[in-house]
């Protein structure tokens, strides 16, 4: 840990380098069949590097902080992908935490575009979280604004996530009432707890209490499940005295699951002695589910064998699914093992599917050769879906180009997670791609998944292209799939558009749908639009006479 990094700022890159990149070195290239046995030759722990041994000496350290000291944006943005690209945890902690010192007031701006051009993949755009949370140290009022103008939800939240933090830990007071002054919602909910996060790697105690007494429920257990987890790698005795004191209910149940996970951690006896003396129910299930990940990180091959020492059955095939995210980010080719013991068909096949992704994220090829070996139907089908939809992220033109090469019955499914995937950062790619596919069902369902993401990132010029397609069968498939999506821009446009669906009785369904939803959200708008337009919630009119035969589609509102 860097001395000039503050304990707030320290948990951002951490939770950046370790949670969301907890990647030890992948093994070597592997032709493995789905069989516990063959996953777990030629991946020993002596191939991988230490976790402890090799971290940075200072002298390392010294000698790349100097290499930095003259670094411009692209530079930095260089750095900082390669440094995610470490195979080792503490190399990779080391080297953003150096990296990140060079983020300022003067530079923040420059480095935020240029890194999120670059960032490509869903994992990748984490690092702007720690860009971000650097900036916030020295400009919160500038980082704030940047991260609020990022369109897509999920790396807006990130980015503000990292911002906040930045900003806790230089003045937490004032960043916590800033945070409290955002409207009721779930902006004021990730910004509190962001807030919060920070205080807890300074005060634990003193962020429990400030947690609790929050009004939010939902934000409340959130926040405090941090700050119990921080305190119990500190005093898991303390933090299990404190939650035992709490009432009965969602909160105490989730703290008691991080302090599962977190004593898990430093004393695997005491911590399964602790859960085995809780009362039987919910809160002990979750519990054990929390220590057994946090196991499987630690040490894959142990855990999987006391998982395979308890008794079938439900409870044990839920232990392992949840304990799969943990093998993963530790060894994908040792969490095939964790596959082998579970019972449920339905379950497998969703485990093989979250392998194959991960593993082709950080080491393509090697899952690739993984796939290429199967021999099992319906395991080829689930681990080609996880291998294209990651790799439609990074190189769709990649994943296309292996379509041809995976069984019929992965091809459908396939080319919709590509279509998802690649409309995200480039729709208009995407969409020119699907107009080339010759069979119209398959068509229709995956130009629908890349419309439901480009009227999310630019409803402008995804309706303009839309409203080009020839009416038919065609145009209505794929309007009826992503319409929903409107309603979170303009709910108006939305049931306009459904308005010329070609179909009466499907345009009447989709416009009741549409009016439900609508109602949840805005129930005097809605209801106000129902009685102007004749449509009704509680009633059916299955000709849809007189209703939104007319309308004609607004072209924007924006």
């Amino acid at each position: 840990m860097h001395p000039a990094i503050p304990l707030g700022v320290t948990a951002v890159i951490a939770f950046a380098a370790g949670f969301a990149f907890s990647t030890l070195t992948a093994p070597d290239p592997v032709s493995q069949p789905f069989s516990s046995a063959a996953a777990t030759q030629g991946s020993a722990k002596e191939n991988r590097p230490g976790f402890l041994s090799s971290a940075p000496s200072r002298a390392d350290s010294a000698r790349y902080l100097a290499s930095l000291a003259n670094a411009d944006a692209d530079a930095l943005v260089e750095e900082l992908n390669a440094a995610m690209d470490l195979p080792n945890p503490m190399r990779r902690f080391a080297r953003i935490t150096l990296i990140s010192e060079q983020v300022t007031a003067e530079n923040g701006r420059e480095v935020a575009e240029k890194y999120l051009a670059t960032a490509t993949t869903t994992e990748r755009r984490w690092g702007i979280m720690v860009i971000l949370n650097s900036w916030a140290m020295s400009d919160p009022k500038g980082a704030l604004e940047f991260a609020r103008s990022i369109k897509q939800d999920n790396v807006r939240d990130i980015a503000m996530q990292g911002a906040l933090s930045g900003w806790a830990s230089q003045n937490y007071e004032a960043a916590r009432d800033w945070a409290g002054d955002l409207p009721e919602g779930r902006e004021r909910r990730s910004a509190l707890q962001a807030v919060t996060n920070a205080l807890a790697e300074q005060d634990p105690e003193r962020a429990i209490r400030e947690a609790i007494a929050l009004d939010d429920r939902g934000g409340r257990r959130g926040m405090a499940r941090y700050a119990f987890a921080r305190l119990a790698s500190l005093d898991p005795e303390k933090a299990a005295t404190i939650a035992q004191s709490l009432p009965p209910g969602e909160l105490r149940n989730s703290v008691y699951s991080e302090i599962a996970s977190t004593w898990a951690r430093e004393d695997r006896e005491e911590a399964l002695a602790w859960i085995d003396g809780l009362e039987e129910g919910p809160p002990k299930r979750e519990a054990m589910e929390n220590f057994a990940q946090a196991w499987v990180m630690e040490d894959v091959e142990a855990a999987t064998e006391w998982l395979a020492s308890l008794p079938e059955g439900g409870f044990r095939n839920r232990l392992l699914q949840r304990s799969l995210y943990a093998a993963m980010n530790n060894d994908p080719a040792k969490a095939i093992a964790l596959v082998d013991l579970v019972t449920s068909q339905s379950q497998q096949d969703s485990m093989l599917r979250t392998i194959a992704s991960n593993w082709t994220e950080r080491d393509p090829d090697a899952a690739l050769q993984w796939a290429k070996a199967q021999s099992d139907p319906g395991v080829q089908k689930m681990v080609w879906q996880g291998v294209l939809a990651s790799m439609a992220d990074s190189d769709p033109e990649r994943a296309i180009g292996l379509l041809d090469q995976i069984p019929e019955s992965a091809r459908t499914d396939s080319m919709r997670d590509i279509a998802r995937r690649w409309a995200q950062h480039d729709p208009a790619s995407a969409i020119g791609w699907l107009q080339r596919e010759s069979d119209p069902e398959v068509r229709s369902q995956a130009l629908g998944d890349a419309m439901n993401q480009w009227v999310r990132i630019d409803p402008r010029s995804s309706m303009e292209w839309f409203s080009k397609m020839p009416a038919g069968k065609e145009r209505d498939d794929v309007l009826m799939r992503f319409v929903s999506s409107l309603l979170d821009e303009d709910p108006n446009v939305a049931v306009e558009w459904a308005g010329t669906i070609s179909n009466p009785e499907q345009r009447q369904r989709q416009l009741e749908r549409l009016a439900r939803e609508w109602e949840q959200r805005d129930p005097e708008a809605a209801r106000a639009w129902m009685s102007r337009s004749g449509i009704s919630t509680t009633r059916n009119n299955p000709t849809g006479a007189n209703q939104g035969a007319a309308m004609q589609p607004v072209r924007s509102r924006r």
